[in-house]
Parts: structure tokens; C-alpha cells; sequence
């Protein structure tokens, strides 16, 4: 190991530096950042978001020798010799800020700065037999919010989302709820016919019994993956153009705002719901749809995004709950450079 100069180390450097992934999935010269850590206490959290990044994609794409146990096993080692307690999560900052250089972002800085999200909802007595009003949740960017319904069906929504329960939903009867962004269902099994549980967007509605998958429900259309069970889809405006399609598992649907479908079969439909993890995951995904999860993850928008680089592939991981740090990930990934252009606005350059 060379003596280099890392006590100014940011995420993106760690995230670089071959050592330090050597360190990561090999165990390999643990002393030395020993060592370093002793002497940079203050970066033991960029260090430790950085080996959550590095393990999460060698869990998903490394071909090592190393289990993911043996993995964090290392590291819960070096923890308890460094004496050190890092924080796993960060939250989007909420001051406003011009990010000049976004491999220079400390941190240290955002962990102070952090955002404490607040999800707004109007009723919070799920647990009842039956809603007799309607109800309301929201979450905020980068937040990830777990719902119980009174059927006990889970709801995981994503950041920037809304899912709005129908008056009269019960475990006895028809259940109704309305979805705009990112949710993941796991819905408890239907006692007969009347108990289906719906989903309606705008031009749908997805009729389920009992069963496990991600939806998504934006302007730029819908998405839906099933993990588990059935899944009946209806399509286009109810009564004059409709149509169905029926998901079995392992199988994905893409409606565009025209109402064009593709319907394919995936070989890992649990990446589109990795979201729930506190990462993005992508396998020779096209920077078009990673760019649609940023921007709809942490509301803000990319501009000078060429057509080569939206058509481009690329495999990866990105950290969904802090925009700093996704977007030094995405740095590394497009081998670009990012810049604010205004609070809500990243320029690639």
C-alpha cells in the first residue's frame, strides 16, 4: 500500500480507489485503514457509505471467492476495532446550495445538514376493521414510507408518492386504492370474489387476489412487475377501448401515456423493487429509465441529456435515500460530470 494522501478522501475517491476495494470484498491490509481511521475519525462515515455501495454491487454483480457474510463480517471486525459506530443513513439537505464540483461534497457536511422527512397523512387509524373515510399518504423525496391496511396487506410507497384509500375499505370487502409514483403490494389473499383489491390510475386498474409486486404510476406511464401470484391489468379508457392483459410471475408490463404495451419476461424481477432496499438496481439498464428513477426519486431534472447517452446501458447501483451521494455514484457510472444548475436542476456536462 503506498502512503497516499486520503485524509481529504471524499466518497467519490473511496469509491475509486482500488485499495480500498481490495479492503472492501478481500479483507485485504485491514491495518492500514485501521490506521487511517484512527487518525480521520470524521471520515468514518463517507468510509462507511462507500462500503455499503461497493458491497451492494459486488452482491449483485462481483464474481468473488468472498460470501456477502464473510463480507460483513470483515467489516463488523474492523468496526469493533476502530471502536466506531457509523451512521448508515443520510438524508437530502434542505438548504439550498450550488454543487460546484459534486466529488468535492463532503459528507460529513450533509450528515449536519440532513433532511428530517415528514410525511403528511390525514388518518392514521389503519388498524380498524373498516375506513369509513378515505385516507391519504404521502412521502417526501428520497422517504420510504411502510403502510398496514386493515386487511393487512403491506404497501412500501416510495419517495415523492401518494396512495389514497377508497372509503369502505375492509378485509371483507372490495378494496380500493389509488396510486400515483412508486409502490410495492404484498396483498393479502382475497376471502371470495367481492374481496378483489384494485388499484386505479389514471388509464387503469389492476385486479388482484392475493399477490406480491412493484408498481409504478407516473405521467410518463405505468410499470408493474410481479414477484408472486396473479395479476389482471385493464387498460385504456373503461368501457369503449380497454383491454386486458393477464401477469404471471417473473413477468413485467410497460404502458406508454399513448397506451402501446410491452409485456416481458424478466429474469430477476426483484431488481425493480430494490428500490426498498436503499438502492437502485440495474442490469444492462438504458440511462434513460435511470435517469426517470433519480428524477422522480429526488424530484429534480437532468438537462443536456443526449440521445447516445439515454440509449447507453450500463450495470450499478444507486443509493435512492441522499441525492449527494447517488449522484456521485452516477458520476462514476456516465464518466460525466454533474453541476447544479439551480435547486432542482443537475446539468450534465
Amino acid at each position: 500500500m503506498k502512503n497516499l494522501a486520503i485524509h481529504n478522501f471524499k466518497l467519490k475517491d473511496f469509491l475509486s480507489n482500488s485499495d480500498f476495494k481490495d479492503f472492501v470484498l478481500t479483507n485485504k491490509n485491514p491495518q492500514f485503514w485501521e490506521n487511517y481511521i484512527s487518525s480521520n475519525p470524521e471520515n468514518l462515515d463517507v468510509l462507511y457509505n462507500a462500503r455499503e455501495i461497493i458491497a451492494e454491487m459486488n452482491s449483485i454483480y462481483g464474481d468473488l471467492e468472498k460470501s456477502d457474510q464473510e463480507v460483513d463480517q470483515n467489516w463488523d471486525e474492523f468496526k469493533l476495532k476502530t471502536k466506531a459506530t457509523p451512521i448508515k443513513q443520510l438524508h437530502r439537505p434542505t438548504k439550498r446550495f450550488r454543487l460546484y464540483n459534486i466529488a468535492k461534497v463532503s459528507a460529513c457536511v450533509i450528515i449536519l445538514a440532513a433532511f428530517i422527512t415528514i410525511s403528511y397523512q390525514l388518518y392514521t387509524n389503519v388498524e380498524q376493521e373498516e375506513i369509513s373515510n378515505s385516507v391519504e399518504y404521502y412521502t417526501a423525496s428520497a422517504e420510504i414510507k411502510n403502510i398496514t391496511l386493515p386487511d393487512s396487506t403491506l404497501v412500501v410507497l416510495n419517495g415523492n408518492s401518494k396512495l389514497l384509500v377508497h372509503a369502505g375499505f375492509s378485509a371483507t370487502q372490495q378494496r380500493i386504492v389509488e396510486l400515483e409514483g412508486q409502490g410495492y403490494f404484498e396483498v393479502t389473499k382475497a376471502i371470495n370474489t367481492d374481496n378483489q383489491f384494485i388499484i386505479k390510475t389514471n388509464n387503469s386498474k389492476v385486479t388482484v387476489l392475493g399477490t406480491k409486486f412493484d408498481l409504478i404510476n407516473t405521467a410518463s406511464g405505468l410499470e408493474l412487475s410481479l414477484d408472486e401470484g396473479h395479476v389482471n391489468l385493464e387498460y385504456g379508457q373503461e368501457g369503449l377501448d380497454s383491454k386486458n392483459v393477464n401477469i404471471l410471475p417473473g413477468e413485467a408490463v410497460k404502458i406508454d401515456p399513448s397506451g402501446n404495451m410491452t409485456h416481458q419476461t424478466m429474469k430477476n424481477t426483484r431488481i425493480n423493487s430494490s428500490w426498498k432496499t436503499g438502492f437502485f438496481e440495474y442490469e444492462s439498464q438504458p440511462l434513460s429509465k435511470i435517469f426517470s428513477d433519480v428524477e422522480r426519486q429526488f424530484n429534480i431534472n437532468f438537462e443536456n441529456k443526449s440521445q447516445a447517452l439515454l440509449d447507453k446501458k450500463i450495470n450499478g447501483v444507486i443509493p435512492t435515500s441522499n441525492l449527494e451521494e447517488a449522484l456521485i455514484v452516477l458520476e462514476i457510472l456516465i464518466d460525466k460530470k454533474l453541476k447544479y444548475k439551480n435547486e432542482s436542476t443537475i446539468t450534465i456536462q
